[in-house]
């Protein structure tokens, strides 16, 4: 046991093995073994170097981001996913007119601004030979515009759309879409219009709305109902409940 002790003094752990220099003279018992054991475990456990924050973990990081961005495409909803294809096809078609083939992610900030803006002042409906309504929406320009936003984040670009370096892109974004508003786009002409009184009257007269029959009540609910409450979608009526009318009468 002395040998033992002089192998710690010699490791540095002198003060670990004091308690027990005096085995040889019969006074080591059972809590100076159990103290001393105690002792060793905790040297060693001060000892053993923690693993160091550069060194590699074990997980393949890169292969979890491959698998979270699998995961985020396969719950992607459809229809995102056709506008962010659309838009993709129709900014890679223009760029292949201008003879630059890199992927759009490939393309440096500030020269990616400019093929950009000029899209979105060229952009046009294709497919439409005997047309003269070649322009598009307003809003259809903006969401391609989104669309791309979100393809160039998916593939982790390094400045965002709505970011400064592109002042062009968005400046340009901005005067066409008052172009075209001033060319009658972005209108509307398809907008639903409140029914005026008198022909609110047309209809009780005509008898389209009243208690006559049970189609025409069936009507009229329906109309008081959307008059009243702003309803239009059918499942907004189905989940109508007395305690919502209630609430407005009371």
């Amino acid at each position: 046991m002395a040998a033992l002790a002089d192998e710690f003094e010699l490791n540095g752990n002198s003060q670990v093995i004091e308690p027990i220099l005096d085995l040889d003279e019969g006074i080591f018992d059972d809590k100076d073994l159990l103290d001393f054991v105690k002792n060793i475990e905790q040297q060693t456990e001060r000892d053993t170097p923690l693993p160091s924050e550069s060194e590699p973990v074990s997980m393949d990081l890169t292969m979890k981001e491959q698998e979270l961005r699998e995961f985020v495409n396969e719950n992607e909803k459809v229809n995102t996913r056709v506008a962010t294809n659309t838009a993709l096809n129709k900014v890679t078609q223009h760029l292949r007119s201008l003879n630059e083939n890199r992927p759009i992610e490939e393309i440096p900030p500030q020269q990616l601004d400019i093929l950009l803006a000029d899209f979105v002042k060229s952009a046009k409906k294709s497919g439409r030979k005997n047309s003269e309504d070649t322009e598009f929406e307003p809003g259809t320009l903006t969401s391609y515009i989104n669309s791309i936003e979100r393809y160039l984040g998916r593939k982790g670009y390094s400045v965002s759309l709505r970011d400064r370096t592109f002042k062009l892109l968005q400046d340009t974004l901005s005067s066409k879409r008052r172009n075209l508003t001033r060319n009658g786009k972005g209108n509307k002409p398809n907008a639903t219009v409140a029914l005026t009184n008198a022909e609110i009257d047309i209809l009780w007269t005509k008898n389209v709305l009243g208690d006559s029959a049970p189609w025409n009540l069936q009507f009229t609910m329906w109309f008081m109902i959307c008059q009243q409450f702003g309803f239009r979608a059918r499942d907004e009526h189905r989940k109508l409940e007395w305690g919502d009318i209630g609430e407005i009468l009371f």
